[in-house]
């Protein structure tokens, strides 16, 4: 009896143990991450394709389109570069991921269209949580929330924690 009880005990730990692995969420495929159709390492080219030219540009390599609504920089690792190393949608402009996130959605869309975040910062340096998504070929796409909204979504290279 002792030992069926154990053998039970045991079952259930293994199975709690693999409840996790199980419930993993799976990494954003490449055309999951994109706002306004721009993804990581689209061209400048396409870009003013779809937008024209920026309203201005900062630094040399941020452009900016609506006034700061949204945000394409070029910067890379080793300079200036002619695609997009990063974008930020920064205002409730219409432009959404290919799920059809926008600023301004409530946080809960983000469960059901994504699942559970790769990663969660529960307070950035302006209070907002920041839920991140890990890409499976390298992007991130994250989303800066406050008040249960979303306030701005954010694609980068990668992300370290």
């Amino acid at each position: 009896m002792k030992n069926s009880l154990m053998r039970l005990v045991m079952a259930i730990f293994a199975i709690v143990l693999l409840i996790p692995s199980v419930t993993a969420n799976a990494k954003l495929s490449s055309d999951q991450i994109a706002i306004g159709g721009i993804a990581y390492k689209s061209s400048l080219d396409y870009i003013y394709g779809i937008y024209g030219p920026p309203d201005f540009i900062e630094s040399g390599s941020v452009y900016c389109w609506g006034y700061n609504s949204l945000e394409v920089n070029t910067w890379g690792p080793h300079g200036q570069t002619n695609y997009a190393t990063e974008i930020r949608c920064k205002k409730n402009n219409g432009l959404a991921t290919p799920a059809g996130v926008t600023v301004g959605m409530p946080v809960s869309v983000l469960n059901d269209l994504y699942g559970r975040a790769d990663y969660t910062l529960d307070s950035d340096r302006e209070g907002n949580t920041v839920y991140t998504y890990f890409g499976e070929a390298g992007p991130c796409l994250v989303f800066r929330v406050l008040n249960n909204r979303i306030r701005e979504i954010w694609i980068i290279k990668d992300f370290t924690p």
